[in-house]
């Protein structure tokens, strides 16, 4: 049965509610909006407010916060703006964030009426939507030069972190840092650990010990590959997402152009069929793009596996040293723990093994498990 917008009772939750996973969109998303925030979620582009009901028939709209979005979103939204597709929304672009600390907000919307049906709705505003494309996922993060940002001493605060680090932690009941109600709680000694401990940092002082030393007091997650905290499971799983998806892209990117050169070199191939793009679909079971195509599809888990089971451990461990070295300006020194000749073990050589000794406790069952998903 058809379902037209005077039928949708109108939800109301503040604009900055945490969602844990994409199903939870449906339970503060009226239904006309609905398709097309899971539209941008899966795309990870952060969306947060949005309007299709009976009490307000006559505009559907979803905001996007901006500087949420990549360099190639931001330039499409630019161009969208400039053809009249979305625009700013000066009324919204500070709702729950008076002091404008996350920067503007995108109107993506339609006029709309009250006999108007769900369905239209829905697929009017996703066709706005798809001029977006997937990208790397920029909030619930948090990176070594937004923890500098966080000390009360800086005053130029360039990046962006959403939801900020205070609200990340104590939720919206955390009152101001010097207010003695707040600061002994839990989450406000938490909070103030990480700013204190900011205070007199620089972003070539903090190591990655630090950084999962702040994970490990949040129950967040740090990974060592981006040098980014990560606020949950769901996040770190949508950027992982991001990545494969990203190969697979510059996969094909690559076969197109060797298909190419064989065009080039054989005038009877076909252009039409060689150049093109195969199409993904997303796997809700999984998380992961796979090919449209089943031939295309069995062929990749193939390689995957054939990729996976020649991965080597001890090749695997000492990447990772080599990485963990880096981080702390020790690269070179790799195996370097002491002065063979004197017997002299300096505060270097001391930090070296550790750095080595804490990086090689991943276990064989581990490293499966790590490559199993990568």
């Amino acid at each position: 049965m058809t379902k037209y917008l005077r039928d949708v009772e109108k939800i109301f939750l503040a604009g900055n509610t945490q969602i844990e996973c994409k199903e939870d969109l449906a339970k503060i998303v009226e239904k006309p909006c609905l398709a097309v925030c899971e539209n941008l979620y899966d795309k990870n582009i952060l969306t947060y407010w949005s309007s299709a009901n009976k009490d307000a028939p006559n505009h559907a709209f979803v905001l996007i916060r901006y500087e949420s979005l990549d360099e190639r979103n931001k330039a499409i939204a630019d161009r969208l703006i400039n053809e009249g597709k979305i625009k700013e929304d000066k009324r919204f672009e500070s709702w729950n964030s008076f002091d404008g600390q996350y920067g503007k907000a995108l109107y993506l919307g339609i006029d709309t009426y009250p006999d108007m049906s769900v369905d239209e709705i829905s697929q009017s505003l996703c066709s706005i939507a798809q001029e977006f494309e997937m990208q790397d996922i920029k909030y619930n993060i948090y990176t070594p030069e937004y923890l500098i940002q966080t000390s009360p001493f800086c005053t130029n605060k360039t990046e962006f972190a959403f939801p900020d680090l205070k609200t990340a932690i104590c939720g919206d009941n955390m009152d101001e840092r010097y207010k003695i109600d707040s600061r002994f709680t839990p989450e406000g000694k938490a909070y103030m650990f990480i700013i204190d401990s900011m205070s007199d940092k620089k972003i070539q002082d903090i190591t990655p010990e630090d950084m999962q030393s702040i994970a490990d007091k949040l129950g967040w997650i740090y990974n060592p590959d981006d040098h980014k905290i990560y606020k949950d499971e769901e996040t770190i799983r949508r950027h992982n997402n991001f990545l494969e998806y990203q190969k697979l892209n510059i996969t094909e990117t690559n076969n197109a152009e060797l298909n190419l050169g064989d065009f080039n070199d054989n005038n009877e191939t076909d252009i039409s069929t060689t150049s093109s793009k195969p199409e993904y679909i997303y796997n809700e079971k999984t998380g992961e793009f796979n090919y449209k195509n089943p031939e295309f599809q069995q062929k990749a888990e193939v390689r995957r596996k054939i990729k996976l089971e020649n991965k080597d451990y001890l090749e695997y461990k000492l990447k990772r040293i080599k990485k963990k070295l880096g981080y702390a300006g020790l690269e070179e020194d790799i195996g370097k723990t002491g002065d063979s000749c004197t017997g002299e073990v300096a505060e270097k050589h001391k930090r070296v093994a550790e750095i080595q000794a804490e990086t090689t406790k991943t276990s064989p069952v581990r490293f499966k498990q790590i490559t199993r998903n990568q």
